[in-house]
């Protein structure tokens, strides 16, 4: 997973390829950015900015673990930058739909 940066203490990401239900919050067990730039390696839930979705299929990114709460849906190919709204350090998991 690549990404560039967005604000220079926090992390972007690129949503992986299969859903998640949780991204955990502490290491070692967290879904983490694996970027080459500030940020890396730190846990994505509640910290993250931006998001970019690289697959063919629309991917549905959660406040809340478990696929709840307040969404927002990436369309195949697209992305945020520099500001997720309501999900600005508030993520927590994602679903492909």
């Amino acid at each position: 997973m690549d990404a560039c940066p967005v604000e220079a203490n926090y992390p972007d990401f690129e949503l992986p390829t299969t859903s998640i239900s949780n991204y955990g919050s502490s290491q070692p067990s967290c879904y983490e950015f694996k970027g080459r730039v500030a940020g890396q390696f730190q846990c994505v839930k509640n910290n993250a900015l931006s998001g970019y979705n690289r697959t063919s299929r629309t991917v549905r990114l959660y406040y809340n673990s478990d696929y709840a709460g307040t969404y927002i849906d990436f369309p195949p190919g697209s992305g945020r930058d520099g500001g997720l709204g309501p999900l600005d350090f508030n993520n927590a998991s994602h679903k492909f739909l």
